[in-house]
């Protein structure tokens, strides 16, 4: 791996890809830029790897003034969302965002999701006594980098590492009045297993498998650990061919690991029936449970862009030129 940003070598992947790869550089110094754009296309279809390979394309996207990836989502929304509603034409990927309609979607096209226990507008609104007080998840309808969310096991709030004490709903507030949450709605769901659950007991949040996408291809992936401080434990990272990869975040520690959790094949196979439904460049969240992999959400903001290394931000970017919005 190059130690600059997790790349694979071109020596690793299959040798078709490798001579796709090859091909599509030299159509960019040729200034053919559909011709190099075909041939990148035809390395991915050969082997995934090639999407995490350096296409040459981030010096021309920097040229052009398209270089942020920030930037460049931060546009995205601007289009896709004017005054606060959908704007006329925004793709279905837009509509997904909220956790409500995703799941009649998501039911619709057969990707299982966490078990619904209740929904209210509220959480005054919420019927906390008819609650089950354990194994379930708190979460605010619409919110980002997992703020409000509450998973409850044995009494204990295993996102913040802390009791809930006797009033889980006075819990709660407190907890979302300090996210900046207070007053959306909220989704209670069953506290599923993550795939490994029966033999590592120090699992209790279930891992995700964070995978970007674009064009019915999957890229690479974060399996999130949040069992840990902060919920945040450890980020390992691997192309979709379970290859492991370098960091890719600048905000989570890293910790390299050989071998992806099981289920993930089925996970990306998942994450790319769903892609080729939605196009667009996003990251699929979801769990791989001894059922089988769990949709969690589908994000077209991923980590607000920020806080993402230069291998990270360049993969994204070459990812995006296979279908631009």
């Amino acid at each position: 791996m190059n130690p600059e940003g997790g790349v694979l070598q071109q020596t690793t992947l299959k040798p078709a890809a490798a001579q796709a790869l090859q091909d599509g550089r030299a159509a960019l110094v040729r200034g053919d830029r559909a011709g190099a754009i075909a041939a990148f296309v035809g390395a991915v279809a050969e082997d995934r790897g090639a999407f995490c390979a350096d296409w040459g394309l981030a010096p021309l996207l920097d040229a052009e003034g398209r270089g942020s990836f920030r930037d460049r989502m931060v546009a995205r929304l601007r289009s896709w969302w004017q005054d606060g509603a959908l704007a006329p034409g925004a793709p279905q990927a837009a509509r997904l965002q909220s956790k409500r309609a995703l799941r009649a979607w998501a039911a619709r096209e057969g990707f299982p999701l966490p078990r619904l226990i209740t929904q209210a507008p509220s959480l005054d609104a919420l019927d906390w006594a008819a609650l089950l007080a354990d194994r379930i998840v708190i979460k605010p309808v619409n919110a980002e980098n997992s703020r409000g969310v509450i998973v409850l096991q044995g009494g204990i709030d295993h996102m913040a590492r802390v009791p809930v004490g006797a009033d889980l709903a006075a819990y709660v507030r407190q907890n979302w009045a300090a996210k900046g949450v207070e007053g959306r709605a909220v989704l209670v769901e069953a506290l599923i297993a993550d795939s490994e659950a029966a033999t590592r007991p120090d699992i209790v949040i279930p891992r995700d498998t964070k995978v970007f996408v674009v064009a019915g291809h999957a890229a690479f992936a974060h399996v999130m650990d949040r069992n840990g401080p902060d919920s945040m434990r450890c980020l390992a990272v691997f192309d979709a061919t379970g290859r492991p990869l370098a960091a890719t975040s600048l905000k989570w520690p890293h910790r390299p690991e050989p071998l992806p959790p099981p289920g993930f094949a089925q996970t990306i196979a998942a994450a790319e029936r769903l892609s080729a439904l939605l196009p667009q460049l996003l990251r699929l969240d979801f769990y791989a449970t001894p059922e089988g992999p769990v949709l969690g959400e589908i994000t077209a903001y991923p980590s607000a862009g920020l806080d993402i290394t230069r291998f990270s931000r360049r993969t994204l970017l070459q990812m995006w030129e296979l279908a631009p919005d």
